[in-house]
């Protein structure tokens, strides 16, 4: 998965708000009145090189599209924590708190897609047991300590709002939703379909050298 590099106030390339693209970005000082003479203060266009759509900017903050920080949700995030993960971005810019609450409730949900036979363990659970399955890496672990989904420091209820949230917290938290959805689902998938487009005979040997060895994604409630 690409990284996502936030837009940020004059930067000369970031991902677009727009098309999610990592583009080239040209700024221009936003202008009203007769022949776009009068400059209006503090207020900036950034046009993306790729959609040529238009970001607005206004005291250095990202103003529109309203979602313009978090990165767009991962093409295969289901569709009913989608919905979560757009409403988080559509408030992250005015009430970054309000969104990664919602982020956190997304992401126990997610884990609960992922691990339904296990849906009743804690948080820390589910991730300590897809860590310890191979399924997501440690290091994403790790990050999850970091922005209080899991751990000594967590939030106790995930939808509760933690006043010590802001926009940074709120945009690794995007981050994160997405890459757990990468590694849990979408490379599980492919190896599924790797597995299952193989010739008979490589099948046999897989199963013979691995012990009847099953795609990760199939392991997770043994």
């Amino acid at each position: 998965m690409a990284s996502y590099d936030a837009p940020s106030f004059k930067s000369e390339g970031f991902n677009c708000p727009f098309c999610g693209a990592f583009a080239h970005q040209v700024w221009s000082k936003a202008a009203a009145g007769y022949n776009a003479h009068d400059i209006v203060p503090d207020t900036y266009f950034a046009q993306c090189m790729k959609c040529k759509n238009y970001s607005i900017w206004h005291g250095e903050q990202l103003i529109h599209p309203s979602g313009g920080n978090a990165p767009l949700p991962h093409a295969d995030l289901p569709e009913d924590l989608k919905k979560d993960y757009e409403e988080a971005r559509s408030i992250v810019s005015r009430s970054p708190r309000s969104a990664a609450a919602l982020l956190r409730f997304t992401i126990e949900k997610l884990t609960n897609t992922i691990l339904e036979e296990n849906k009743n363990k804690s948080l820390n659970s589910k991730i300590e047991l897809l860590v310890e399955k191979k399924v997501l890496r440690s290091e994403i672990g790790k990050a999850l300590h970091v922005v209080r989904v899991i751990g000594n420091n967590a939030v106790p209820n995930p939808a509760e709002i933690d006043l010590r949230d802001d926009i940074e917290i709120a945009v690794k938290l995007f981050k994160l939703v997405n890459m757990i959805v990468q590694e849990t689902i979408t490379e599980s998938r492919e190896i599924d379909s790797i597995i299952h487009n193989l010739p008979n005979g490589a099948k046999k040997n897989i199963e013979k050298r691995n012990g009847n060895m099953v795609p990760k994604g199939n392991q997770l409630d043994e």
